[in-house]
């Protein structure tokens, strides 16, 4: 997206609390000091805007390249857009298949209209996530201006929208990651609805907590768990009933039932049903299965907790969700004491308002999860929704002496723009395939007898698949499997293409290389100055 649509899609992400607070203004009897009154509702507009086009601006090239997951959801959608089913044959299923453990199917849904208008492309396969990112942005800052004063919700806004992990995961077509934003979405209206004692919100909630199940395999155990804490906590500061509680709790079970009848299935060893059109698939291998066992042992468990307090403190080894100079948290020493600081004050005021409760219950819950996964950023990533929360709570307990650790971290914030827009996205030129997709696209449209693609390359037939738009019936057809019954199904043939290192070359055939494969086989292929070569960045093109 260029800079003038980033700009006025940004803006339109602004205009309800603009239109606010215009409607204010005219109402007000002393216009010349109604903007000193409401300088922090002008400030929180200006911080939603630039928050919106942080995560908007360029995000067809910013990250460059592409991510295999990303290409996953992404042929798969646009397989149940154009012929009903998924890439393993499925129809319109609640959960795809995908590498044969499976891939969350709602945010592959969500990607179905933008691939309609834009094709298969980055713009259409990361736009939603950005926009979900805006929306959770808005969404915030209304709840904190619902729960705190004007000033305090700017602070929280400001430190949703410029702190690293919700930039980076909003400009990246991840479905994991669609599932914080839900949940946040989820305890805000459940949250207006209590304060306004207006049911439909409450019940509303309980359909965004059930859509939520098919953003990510954590919200099996993180969904009837933390909502377990709030029922309780709810209860006992009667905020609602043991009947709402119930009736809300029924209304998230029927919204989810698919994903629980696929939980059943797969965790049962069970077949794939039916229910008219949809498919709820049994998968061969199945990841969440840790998430509910004990098996590992308790060293295991403990393990993994201390490893996942590891990975908030540092990272977690994929570029996509931290950059080394700036981390998840800009400063972790800084910001650590905002989250203890946060942390303590909300715990003290846990029953004195619904908003410390969600945020607490979110924040309990997610530290339970983190003794059943292994450790990732986006496995635990609904843990930085309530981490923010401590953030911004944190740095208001300074009062007027805020204003400086708000400073420090603007600061960081414009240097991580800079790093993120120029040195971070070399880092990730081999990591995200940059070349793969002119390498694959020329390949592909020369003659050959066979296509030869470097097995190397990590699942690049989900690329070749793509960037070709391959028929689904067709791939389904002509597709030849090493291990189909695995976790990671190994993907060797499709018709005349093959993924592997062939032992000699060929005049007939065209090869996809990378630079090192090449470099590690040149006594094997004695012959390759009889090809002409094409270079794409890590990648040759032999023909």
């Amino acid at each position: 997206m260029n800079v003038l649509v980033t700009i006025l899609v940004s803006i339109a992400f602004c205009l309800l609390p603009i239109i606010q607070l215009i409607i204010q203004w005219k109402k007000s009897e002393n216009k010349k000091s109604f903007l000193k009154q409401n300088i922090f509702s002008l400030l929180s507009i200006v911080v939603v805007f630039v928050g919106c086009f942080a995560r908007l601006i360029y995000i067809d090239i910013y990250p460059v390249g592409l991510n295999q997951d990303e290409a996953s959801s992404a042929y798969d959608a646009w397989s149940v857009a154009n012929y009903g089913i998924g890439r393993n044959g499925e129809s319109f299923p609640v959960h795809f298949i995908a590498w044969g453990s499976g891939q969350n199917a709602l945010y592959g849904y969500l990607m179905i209209p933008f691939i309609q208008l834009f094709g298969l492309s980055n713009l259409a396969i990361r736009l939603p996530m950005a926009l979900v990112g805006c929306i959770s942005l808005v969404i915030f800052y209304y709840f904190m201006k619902s729960a705190f004063d004007e000033k305090k919700a700017f602070v929280f806004t400001f430190i949703f929208a410029i702190f690293p992990w919700h930039l980076m995961k909003s400009r990246w077509g991840l479905e994991s990651n669609l599932f914080p934003d839900l949940i946040l979405w989820a305890i805000y209206v459940m949250y207006f609805g209590i304060i306004n004692k207006k049911k439909a919100f409450v019940w509303l909630s309980g359909i965004l907590f059930g859509i939520s199940t098919y953003s990510y395999g954590t919200a099996y155990f993180f969904v009837p768990i933390s909502l377990l804490f709030i029922y309780l906590s709810l209860i006992i500061a009667k905020k609602i009933t043991i009947k709402q509680a119930l009736s809300h709790l029924v209304i998230v079970a029927i919204v989810s039932l698919p994903m629980i009848l696929f939980v059943i299935i797969n965790y049962f060893n069970l077949d794939t049903i039916k229910l008219g059109p949809v498919t709820i698939p049994k998968l061969e291998t199945v990841r969440f299965k840790e998430i509910t066992s004990l098996s590992s042992g308790l060293t295991n468990i403990f393990q993994r907790f201390f490893h996942n307090i590891s990975i908030l403190c540092t990272n977690d080894g994929i570029l996509l969700n931290y950059t080394v100079p700036y981390g998840l948290f800009y400063n972790i020493c800084l910001t650590s004491l905002f989250i203890i600081i946060g942390l303590i004050l909300s715990i003290r005021k846990h029953f004195k308002s619904p908003v410390y409760t969600f945020m607490n219950c979110l924040f309990i819950t997610s530290l339970l999860l983190m003794f059943f996964v292994d450790g990732s950023i986006n496995r635990i990533n609904i843990i930085f929704i309530p981490l923010t929360f401590y953030i911004a709570y944190g740095i208001i307990s300074f009062k007027k002496w805020a204003i400086i650790p708000l400073t420090i971290y603007l600061i960081f914030f414009l240097l991580f723009q800079h790093y993120y827009y120029t040195d971070y996205q070399d880092t990730l030129n081999k990591y995200m395939k940059v070349g793969f997709k002119e390498a694959i696209t020329e390949a592909s449209n020369m003659k050959y007898d066979k296509l030869y693609i470097d097995s190397f390359i990590y699942a690049p037939y989900i690329f070749y698949l793509m960037y070709n738009e391959v028929p689904t019936p067709y791939y389904i057809d002509n597709v030849q499997k090493s291990n189909a019954d695995g976790m990671w199904q190994s993907i060797d043939v499709i018709d005349n293409v093959y993924f592997s290192i062939p032992s000699s070359l060929e005049e007939e055939n065209v090869y996809l290389f990378t630079k090192d494969t090449l470099r590690k086989n040149k006594d094997l292929y004695t012959n390759i100055s009889d090809f002409n070569t094409k270079e794409y960045n890590q990648y040759i093109v032999l023909y």
